[in-house]
């Protein structure tokens, strides 16, 4: 991000000189054309771009470079774009629309799984077919995959909160029985050591597909 964005907008300002309003015209300019083909950075992105930019100066303030840091007296746009608003949450009716949309979606077991357990999505990505237990209604969580350089990678969970046992609703013990047949059926791994939700090839689960279908579904 820093040769990226901070050098050529204010690389050239002597450390001296820089002032606050340096950095918010900074912000705006990658607000409304900081993006590719001219078009505007989304507010979180130019927040980090703050920060880096901040704990630079944080540096020179400590090394005696500077007297203070501008950073501090600026405006980033999470104070303006990103003010927390609390969750939002859907109505029943929405989740109902939204599941009965994506019913024919490969991935629709995930997202039922997910929308009826509130299963974060490395957790739903890192299940194998070990971890549900169909006759007692239940569903161990004991690892996650998360997307680490583009590719999924496995981790244990570290709390005690986090690795845990989740009551399975008959509904969704159906739709998990079924998707693993059909699993079977396209001669994909279903056995106890593989990957509940898989791509089309077998292997492990991105958690960031779960993320992109999600997302195109709203839309």
């Amino acid at each position: 991000m820093t040769s990226k964005y901070v050098v050529p907008a204010i690389g050239r300002v002597a450390l001296g000189g820089l002032r606050a309003d340096h950095l918010d015209s900074f912000y705006e300019q990658l607000l409304a054309t900081g993006g590719r083909s001219g078009s505007g950075l989304a507010p979180k992105t130019v927040h980090e771009v703050h920060l880096i930019v901040r704990n630079a100066l944080d540096l020179a303030v400590k090394r005696r470079l500077l007297d203070h840091n501008v950073a501090h007296s600026s405006n980033p746009p999470r104070s303006r774009a990103m003010t927390p608003t609390g969750p939002r949450t859907w109505t029943p009716q929405q989740l109902s629309v939204f599941l009965a949309s994506t019913r024919q979606a490969r991935l629709y077991p995930a997202l039922h799984l997910t929308a009826f357990t509130g299963m974060r999505r490395g957790e739903v990505a890192g299940l194998k077919w070990s971890d549900p237990d169909p006759a007692a209604g239940r569903l161990s969580i004991s690892r996650t995959l998360q997307n680490v350089g583009g590719r999924p990678t496995e981790f244990g969970v570290k709390t005690r909160t986090s690795r845990r046992c989740i009551d399975l609703d008959p509904a969704t013990v159906d739709v998990l029985r079924v998707w693993r047949r059909r699993l079977g059926d396209d001669g994909l791994p279903a056995d106890a050591d593989d990957w509940m939700f898989c791509n089309t090839k077998g292997r492990s689960l991105n958690p960031e597909s779960i993320s992109q279908l999600f997302e195109r579904a709203v839309a």
